[in-house]
């Protein structure tokens, strides 16, 4: 993936986001819509250089359909 793509970077971001591991039980807060992600947003964040609020902002948007 290019790394002048922001589109693709928000999409893989969202997919890695999306991830989950049957059955897995984590005593961490649980996203909006109520799953527990394989990737925690603190890596998400780190991972992609962004603060954290940003990655909620934009998995607010995916939820919302914006």
């Amino acid at each position: 993936m290019a790394s002048d793509d922001p589109i693709r970077a928000r999409l893989l971001m969202l997919f890695l986001r999306l991830l989950e591991v049957p059955g897995q039980r984590r005593g961490s807060r649980r996203t909006r819509d109520g799953r527990t992600p394989f990737v925690r947003q603190q890596e998400t964040a780190a991972w992609f250089a962004l603060p954290q609020p940003d990655i909620s902002r934009v998995e607010g948007y995916w939820v919302r359909g914006a």
